[in-house]
C-alpha cells in the first residue's frame, strides 16, 4: 500500500514526513518515539498497533497514555524501491540481507540513509527530551523492521549530551554493519582476506563504522578497564518472530549477540504461532511484553 499523500504535506521525496503524536491522557511523565517500517507511515503504523490488543484486552497506546506517556511517529522519506519499482516510505533504501555484498552505489546509499535518519531522529529526540526537562531516560524508542535498524543506529550514535535512553525495543530487525562492527571489537579491521570476493564492500563498511562508531567502539577494540560507554546504560529488547521470513532470526540473534558484546544489557523474545511471514507483533504476548518492558524500565 502506497503511503498517505497527506503524511507528506506535498514535501519532496528529500524530506521526512509529518510526525503523528497522541498526547499522555494526563501529566506528561515519559515519552515513546515509535519507528514504522518500510513502506508505512507514522500515522499508519499508529492505527496498525491499535489493531492489536494486550491480555487484559486494552491497546498498548491507551495503557501507555493512560501512564502519562506521550506517543510520537514519525514519518521516514519517501524513496525509491528497485525491487517494487516504486516510491515508498523508508527509513532505509536496501534492507539486510547480503550486506557484504553492496555495491558501491548501494554501500553510499544505504550509508547516506543512515547519516540522514539518525540526524533527523536525533534532533526529535532532543526535542522530545527537552518536553522532560532534560531527562533522556524516560525516553523509550520503538522500532519495527526497518525502523528498528535505523533505530539501532539511532542508538549508537546519540549525541553526548543525550548520553542514554529508558530503553529501546527492537521488533523482528537487525543491526546494518553488525559483522562490522564484530571485526572492529575482535581487532580484525584491515587483516587480509585472501581471495575473499567480497574484501572491497567489507573495506567500505569497515571505513564507515570506524567512522561513525571509533568513541563506542574504542574501549571495547582495545580492551580497555574503562567500563562500557554510557550509551550502553540503555536496556535493550529484542523481539523476533521464530518464523519470520522477511528477517531471518539468525541475523537478529547476531545482532542481538554484538549488542551485548558492546556493553548493553540484553534482553532475547521469540514468539511462534503467528499469522502470515511472521513479521509483526504477536498478539497478545507481543503487546504485553512490549508493555511490561516500557513500565518497568522507566525512571
Amino acid at each position: 500500500m502506497p503511503p498517505r499523500l497527506d503524511d507528506y504535506d506535498g514535501a519532496s521525496s528529500h524530506a521526512f514526513g509529518n510526525i503523528y503524536i497522541l498526547p499522555p491522557s494526563g501529566m506528561h511523565y515519559n515519552t515513546v518515539i515509535f519507528l514504522h517500517g518500510r513502506g508505512s507511515t507514522g500515522r499508519e503504523f499508529c492505527e496498525d498497533l491499535s489493531q492489536g490488543v494486550m491480555s487484559n484486552l486494552r491497546t498498548l497506546q491507551n495503557a501507555l497514555r493512560c501512564r502519562g506517556f506521550r506517543l510520537v511517529f514519525p514519518t521516514a522519506r519517501l524513496v525509491f524501491s528497485r525491487g517494487l519499482t516504486e516510491w515508498t516510505s523508508a527509513w532505509l533504501e536496501e534492507f539486510f540481507y547480503d550486506l557484504d555484498q553492496l555495491d558501491v552505489d548501494q554501500h553510499d546509499m544505504v550509508t547516506q540513509n543512515i547519516v540522514d535518519g539518525t540526524e533527523f531522529l536525533h534532533n526529535l529526540i532532543v526535542e522530545e527530551t527537552n518536553r522532560l526537562r532534560g531527562n533522556a531516560r524516560k525516553l523509550f524508542i520503538v522500532g519495527y523492521s526497518d525502523g528498528g535498524s535505523i533505530g539501532l543506529w539511532t542508538l549508537l550514535t546519540l549525541p553526548p549530551a543525550v548520553q542514554a535512553l529508558g530503553g529501546f525495543i527492537g521488533i523482528n530487525t537487525t543491526l546494518p554493519f553488525g559483522p562490522s562492527i564484530k571485526r572492529h571489537m575482535r581487532g580484525e579491521v584491515g587483516l587480509p582476506r585472501p581471495n575473499d570476493p567480497y574484501e572491497e564492500q567489507r573495506c567500505r563498511q569497515d571505513e564507515f563504522v570506524t567512522d561513525k562508531l571509533t568513541m563506542i567502539l574504542r574501549p571495547i577494540r582495545r580492551g580497555s578497564p574503562e567500563p562500557p560507554p554510557r550509551v550502553c546504560r540503555t536496556p535493550i529488547l529484542m523481539m523476533h518472530g521464530v518464523n519470520n521470513k522477511t528477517v531471518d532470526i539468525n541475523l537478529a540473534d547476531e545482532s542481538l549477540i554484538t549488542l551485548g558484546t558492546m556493553g548493553f544489557a540484553t534482553q532475547w523474545f521469540t514468539y511462534t504461532g503467528e499469522e502470515e511471514d511472521a513479521h509483526w507483533i504477536t498478539e497478545p504476548e507481543g503487546f504485553d511484553d512490549i508493555f511490561r518492558f516500557i513500565v518497568g524500565s522507566y525512571h
